[in-house]
């Protein structure tokens, strides 16, 4: 059998994508131009758009299935298991691909979170290790929390602490800020972890509250 999904999104950073897969307990192989998974396609499920199987190539542009530019294995796998692969897009960005079928494709799939065809906790890492690296630029302080991290910024309408709350949901809040105090920092943070920004003002406090999901 093979069952083969790649990421829907991008992964911008290959540094903080390695990070993020370390917190999901892969190990990077760096160079690893292969990765394992069961060969060839025996037509039980589709392939990816843009990929094809190696015994039967459709198109000349077509990433061929079981090469890579990186890859990672689960902590503590063994020679004959399944990995995933990790490939360079033609904008500079990663993506990643596995066989999610038999046991240990099951354990990389239990890893990274595969919940609808995507890669939901290996995604939420990512989103947390890049919150993380924009604040560090940016001279902001960040705490881990439970399921997330809080990034504390000093807004001067307020003289107060505002904070902007990234849940390995993908979700993110920017709250304590009046105005249009929080709308720079949700949106550095929405560019760097790739989120939509939608805003609910809240009038009666003369506060607005900026709120970013992961598409």
């Amino acid at each position: 059998m093979s069952h083969v999904i790649k990421s829907k999104i991008k992964f911008k950073e290959l540094g903080v994508l390695v990070a993020a897969l370390q917190d999901c307990g892969m190990v990077f192989a760096e160079g690893q131009e292969t990765y394992r998974w069961f060969g060839h396609s025996v037509g039980d499920y589709p392939i990816p758009d843009g990929w094809s199987c190696p015994r039967n190539i459709i198109n000349k542009t077509d990433r061929i299935l079981g090469r890579c530019d990186h890859a990672a294995q689960v902590e503590g796998s063994v020679a004959e298991d399944y990995e995933l692969g990790i490939y360079r897009e033609v904008d500079g960005s990663y993506g990643v691909i596995h066989d999610f079928y038999g046991r240990s494709g099951k354990s990389i799939s239990h890893h990274v979170g595969i919940a609808g065809n995507n890669y939901a906790r290996l995604e939420g890492a990512y989103a947390l290790r890049m919150a993380e690296l924009v604040a560090s630029q940016q001279g902001w302080t960040t705490q881990r929390i439970d399921g997330g991290i809080v990034i504390s910024i000093w807004d001067d309408a307020t003289g107060q602490m505002g904070t902007v709350e990234v849940s390995m949901g993908g979700q993110v809040e920017a709250s304590n800020f009046v105005g249009e105090g929080c709308t720079l920092p949700t949106q550095i943070v929405a560019e760097a972890i790739g989120v939509k920004l939608t805003e609910n003002i809240k009038p009666e406090f003369h506060e607005q509250r900026s709120v970013l999901r992961m598409e």
